[in-house]
């Protein structure tokens, strides 16, 4: 996108960001993606109906056959051979279906608790859900004129609800929490609770410059664990945490995540 008022309300950060990441592609103007840390100001912040719409769809029907890219991207056929493949591993290792392997390492005895566990919940939390929504509806409408409510709308909005019952916002409160702060402030709450130092190496091979390597010993200084710390999105990230390396006494965590790169 070229002109910055198709982008109105949007915060300086993401806006930094987009203007990055179209410098960075060798593009005039804002580059926005769907990726969650360019994705989510959009939809929050964005006050260009049309291009929160656009991106809604685009985001919700992405790698499928639906939507303004339909089969371009389609994982469709991916997704079946993997539930097929899942399900012939568990019958290999004599389960019934692949949610009870799943589940053996797992706090629920068999999938029926688990699907009892959600109903329930959902039960109990769609009353307040309810509650809140038409609360939300009405505030648009007495504010801003808004008939009905959109899904693209729903972030939107809802900012702006909190910003009028709380004069606060999460771009507001983004300065007192840089990254080494939050992350210092995060191990010393482990620390409290559970007797873990995190202690930073810089002498470990990483895969980016922004990947961070620390170890966890416990109170006796005995190594338990480590992980890398990967806090930033960026192109052909894979998300989701997994194994590196796995021993009886120790364990080592990816921690991958996708946070806005600070600008």
């Amino acid at each position: 996108m070229t002109d910055v008022a198709d982008l109105a309300g949007m915060p300086e950060s993401a806006l930094a960001a987009a203007q990055a990441q179209a410098q960075a592609k060798e593009q005039e103007g804002y580059l926005l993606t769907l990726d969650i840390p360019s994705y989510l100001p959009v939809m929050t912040y964005c006050d260009n109906q049309a291009l929160r719409e656009e991106m809604y769809r685009a985001y919700s029907t992405r790698a499928s056959d639906q939507g303004p890219n339909a089969g371009k991207w389609d994982n469709s056929p991916v997704m079946a051979e993997i539930l097929a493949l899942r399900h012939e591993l568990a019958q290999l290792l004599g389960f019934d279906s692949y949610a009870y392997k799943s589940l053996a390492t797992k706090m629920a005895k068999d999938p029926q608790q688990v699907l009892d566990f959600l109903t329930d919940l959902a039960k109990r939390a769609r009353p307040q859900g309810e509650k809140e929504l038409a609360q939300l509806r009405a505030f648009a409408k007495a504010e801003f004129g808004v008939d009905e409510l959109q899904p693209w709308d729903i972030a939107y909005y809802s900012e702006k609800q909190k910003q009028h019952l709380y004069s606060i916002s999460d771009e507001q409160l983004r300065p007192y929490f840089p990254e080494n702060k939050a992350v210092s402030g995060l191990f010393e709450v482990v620390k409290r609770i559970y007797g873990i130092t995190a202690k930073e190496r810089t002498d470990v091979d990483v895969w980016h410059p922004e990947v961070r390597f620390f170890e966890l010993y416990d109170e006796h200084n005995e190594l338990r664990g480590s992980f890398y710390l990967d806090l930033y999105a960026r192109e052909h990230k894979r998300g989701g945490r997994g194994w590196t390396t796995a021993s009886a006494r120790c364990v080592n965590w990816m921690v991958p995540c996708r946070s806005r790169s600070p600008t």
